[in-house]
């Protein structure tokens, strides 16, 4: 099979030719400006909140709240359980060379707030000017921080429980007790 998009040019298309089964039709009253989101990159995040299988007793993690993070966050109650928004701040985009400057956490459950978890992070390389200007953080603020590992099991301790919504990835904290409320 060729993938429209990936393995043959195409899928920016004003007008494409498919196969039925794989076509839904958009309800009358619905624009093609909002129902384009929600037909990929919705999907993606309900199928891997539905795949996680979280249940109301459990609480759900999403990492990264970008575009899809914030559909996966609109979702979840939908889903029964509460959930954890995870994302960070770095040095960079490049995994091996950049670091860590910010872990971020929320609790939620039913949309509203209910915890929060925030630490800047010690970096184990140089904080360019053009992240300081994008984020605010200056070295100064870091100079203190704690190290990432410091604030990776403070973090897990947040979101004691959280099911990814993933389900290639095992529980967070599994064996870290939850912290009193």
């Amino acid at each position: 099979q060729l993938d429209s998009g990936y393995s043959i040019d195409g899928g920016f298309a004003e007008y494409a030719v498919v196969s039925a089964r794989f076509a839904t039709r958009v309800p009358e009253g619905i624009t093609p400006m909002d129902a384009a989101p929600l037909s990929c990159a919705g999907v993606t995040t309900y199928k891997a909140l539905k795949v996680a299988s979280i249940v109301p007793t459990e609480r759900g993690a999403i990492f990264g709240i970008g575009g899809l993070g914030h559909l996966a966050v609109s979702y979840a109650p939908s889903r029964g359980g509460s959930v954890v928004a995870v994302d960070l701040e770095t040095t960079g985009c490049s995994p091996g060379r950049n670091s860590i400057i910010e872990i971020g956490a929320v609790r939620m459950r039913g949309g509203d707030v209910i915890a929060e978890f925030s630490s800047l992070v010690l970096p184990s390389d140089s904080l360019p000017r053009a992240i300081t200007q994008l984020t605010g953080i200056t070295p100064e603020m870091l100079a203190t921080a704690p190290s990432v590992d410091e604030v990776v099991v403070a973090c897990r301790a947040f979101a004691a429980g959280a099911v990814p919504a993933d389900p290639h990835h095992p529980p967070l904290a599994a064996h870290v007790t939850p912290p009193p409320p």
